[in-house]
């Protein structure tokens, strides 16, 4: 009985209710036949009792039944109300999450970018371009071409170009190379040969 659906068992419920009006209508007239003065009706009055009682508690316990199957139906959908909520929250929350972190690394690469584009021009700094760059110019006037001097030393032509560059790049605000970068330059020239006093 408990896993009737719940259409069967209001279908059977509407039976019941037949069954027990029918089965009442015999007992009543049982009955009046009895107060009538006509014997032998005692039997079936008292059978008529029995099922009509049977049946009474047939109907009370499939009412009940489908009392509770329809109250864990509004549980369940309750239920799953409140999973889906729990759900759309998680989701909303690893959203703002997966934002927060996009947002707080997009403001830390646009901190160092800017941290590194800033021209560094302390005094040493300006002195150790001057001399690269100086000694750069003498290798070209010599002759050398600045494809040859960046294959000769190892240089690459974009940190040349950006040392050659060094001091019109600063004013324009744009990425300049820096003390470490300027020192692994030099030490590149100084072991082609090329005399670099990087102190």
């Amino acid at each position: 009985m408990n896993q009737e659906a719940p259409a069967l068992a209001q279908g059977r419920i509407a039976t019941l209710e037949g069954e027990i009006t029918e089965a009442e209508r015999s007992l009543d007239r049982y009955q009046r036949l009895a107060l009538a003065g006509r014997f032998g009706w005692l039997g079936a009055m008292e059978q008529a009792e029995v099922a009509l009682a049977a049946k009474r508690g047939q109907l009370a316990t499939l009412t009940r039944i489908a009392a509770e199957s329809g109250a864990k139906s509004r549980l369940n959908g309750q239920h799953m109300a409140l999973v889906a909520a729990q759900a759309l929250s998680l989701v909303i929350f690893q959203v703002a999450a997966v934002l927060a972190i996009r947002a707080f690394g997009r403001k830390k690469e646009e901190t160092q970018s800017s941290q590194q584009e800033r021209p560094n021009l302390s005094t040493g700094h300006v002195e150790l371009v001057l001399r690269l760059h100086g000694r750069v110019k003498e290798l070209v006037r010599d002759g050398e071409s600045y494809a040859q001097v960046a294959e000769e030393t190892g240089i690459g032509r974009a940190h040349l170009s950006f040392l050659m560059n060094h001091f019109d790049r600063a004013r324009r605000g744009e990425r300049v190379l820096g003390e470490v970068a300027l020192r692994s330059l030099g030490g590149k020239l100084m072991r082609a040969g090329f005399n670099c006093n990087l102190n």
